[in-house]
């Protein structure tokens, strides 16, 4: 029951961190982190929140992943997608990078095309269909 909740929530977060014993790429945190009590400020702002943020950092450099939040409109998104990724132009700086990674968390983006216009043309099949359906 509850203990076996919390030991799998425990594992999952050491997972997402990459602090597992036999993680693919073991973190490099400079300091010892403890998953015990993931709702305490020091682990969800200092660890988690940051490790996620610096991580997605490192993919949008290194790979120009998206969605990312600096891209908030389809001109965004052509400029951020017509821009060489530093995997491409220097592979040997983006290995680097890709060792500061610790675990596999990133920040979920969520004002990736905010301010673009998504609604479909009223001459596509989805136009056609009254909005009420996909909200």
């Amino acid at each position: 029951g509850h203990l076996y909740h919390a030991t799998t929530s425990f594992t999952s977060f050491q997972e997402h961190l990459g602090l597992l014993p036999d993680a693919r790429r073991p973190s490099k945190f400079k300091y010892e982190v403890s998953c015990d009590d993931p709702v305490a400020e020091s682990f969800f702002v200092d660890v988690w929140q940051n490790t996620a943020r610096s991580n997605m950092l490192i993919y949008e450099e290194v790979f120009r992943t998206y969605p990312t939040d600096n891209v908030e409109t389809f001109e965004e998104f052509e400029k951020w997608t017509g821009q060489m990724p530093l995997a491409e132009y220097s592979p040997q700086q983006a290995q680097e990078k890709l060792r500061d990674l610790n675990g596999t968390l990133v920040e979920f983006p969520l004002n990736f095309l905010c301010k673009a216009n998504l609604t479909p043309g009223i001459t596509s099949k989805e136009g056609l269909v009254p909005n009420a359906v996909f909200t």
